[in-house]
């Protein structure tokens, strides 16, 4: 129902393994590897900045500046669009109610032709759910087609669309599996990345000890007459050990994206035929005790050697640290960007304020339940929460922010 009838073969992350897959992934992997991922640093940087100016302003609304942020930088990158002003936006909108609906699809069980696929062969007179697919397919190409023009016609713009549009004049793609790459990019990413965020936020009120020690590494590299930005990153070790910890603490996928079995296997004595639909329990592989060995403490320090200068990551988690980002041929394509939206986005909030525990109308400290997720289909985040964005320096902050836009201007 997922991949063949709602997203015509046309999703990248649920294609089966085949031609269109692999000229899919080779087309992704030139647009999102770590090299080409340094030129949408611009975007990510100012939208940065642009939240932590939200935050100043009304800091209640957080959770809301922090999506907002995060789908337009993955919309700018995907599609070179200027900032968007709110999450309700209506391309954000329609592209999340696309993502809802896949999320919803994909939950096995959800469709009775994923059980008997031959039910895919009903007309779709006495078949509603390939009525409705089809026709919510037809609308998400419209869609994703809208956006890719759009972006080709933007003078002077580099994206991922711009990319792919060579690979579509010389006749590699085709114009609607372009634009369905495109809006997969968007699709599958911008609320992962705002999900690990949230994850970030809640670790950093839950462990003030691990905030004051990031802020005194941003201060010593940044200093305080400036923003930080994706040329301190390497100078910023305990800062990705914060993303690294954050993603292996609590996973936003914690059964990882369902997978297909293309033949007959054998696991540990257990025999899983063709065609089985399998999933791997990412929450306990990032909470192994053998490799980990305190995983319910958040400790980033896990991540870095005795000098805490330089990264010591675990066998086997091809030098992520964790195995949030899949495997193999699976491997999520975007991991480049995510990890450098939430590494900006981190070092520019705790350089900006401290984030702390929030206080009740007694003025007690409000704890929240670092156990109480929510799910959102395929994706698990924190529940909603309340918590409080301090500014560090309330006095120069605003002038600073404002530098920081004149320079990028």
């Amino acid at each position: 129902m997922t991949s063949e009838i709602l997203c015509g073969d046309s999703f990248f992350p649920f294609l089966r393994y085949g031609d269109r897959y692999r000229k899919f992934r080779k087309l992704g992997h030139e647009g999102l590897n770590p090299r080409a991922s340094e030129q949408y640093t611009p975007f990510q940087e100012r939208e940065s900045r642009i939240l932590i100016q939200d935050l100043l302003t009304d800091s209640t609304k957080w959770s809301a500046h922090i999506s907002r942020a995060i789908a337009s930088s993955t919309l700018a990158l995907s599609y070179a669009v200027p900032p968007i002003k709110s999450y309700d936006d209506i391309i954000v909108t329609r592209i999340n109610d696309f993502m809802h609906r896949v999320e919803q699809s994909a939950r096995p069980g959800e469709y009775i032709v994923d059980i008997f696929p031959i039910l895919n062969y009903l007309p779709e007179s006495l078949a509603p759910f390939k009525k409705n697919g089809l026709k919510a397919f037809t609308e998400d190409s419209k869609l994703f087609s809208g956006l890719f023009k759009d972006a080709r016609a933007r003078e002077g713009s580099t994206c991922f669309t711009t990319l792919l549009a060579p690979k579509v004049d010389s006749g590699a793609v085709g114009e609607n599996e372009a634009s369905w790459l495109a809006g997969s990019m968007f699709g599958a990413g911008s609320s992962t990345t705002a999900g690990a965020q949230h994850v970030l936020i809640l670790a950093m009120v839950l462990h003030p000890h691990v905030m004051y020690k990031a802020q005194a590494e941003i201060d010593a590299v940044v200093g305080r007459h400036r923003l930080p930005n994706a040329g301190d990153r390497d100078k910023l070790p305990y800062l990705r050990a914060i993303t690294r910890e954050a993603f292996r603490w609590r996973p936003i996928g914690p059964l990882g994206v369902p997978h297909y079995v293309n033949q007959d296997d054998e696991y540990q004595g257990y025999h899983l035929p063709k065609d089985s639909i399998v999933f791997f329990n990412q929450w306990a592989m990032c909470s192994d005790i053998e490799v980990y060995g305190d995983p319910e403490n958040f400790r980033p320090e896990r991540f870095l050697d005795e000098t805490e200068t330089e990264e010591n990551l675990p066998i086997n988690t091809h030098g992520e640290g964790h195995t949030s980002f899949g495997y193999g041929r699976r491997k999520c394509l975007g991991q480049s960007v995510a990890n450098n939206t939430l590494m900006i986005n981190l070092a520019t909030m705790l350089w900006a304020f401290d984030i702390v525990k929030a206080k009740d109308a007694n003025g007690n400290e409000i704890t929240p339940d670092k156990d109480n997720m929510h799910d959102e289909g395929l994706v698990v985040v924190p529940a909603p929460f309340l918590c409080d964005f301090i500014p560090r320096d309330p006095e120069h902050l605003p002038e600073i922010i404002a530098q920081a836009f004149d320079a990028a201007h």
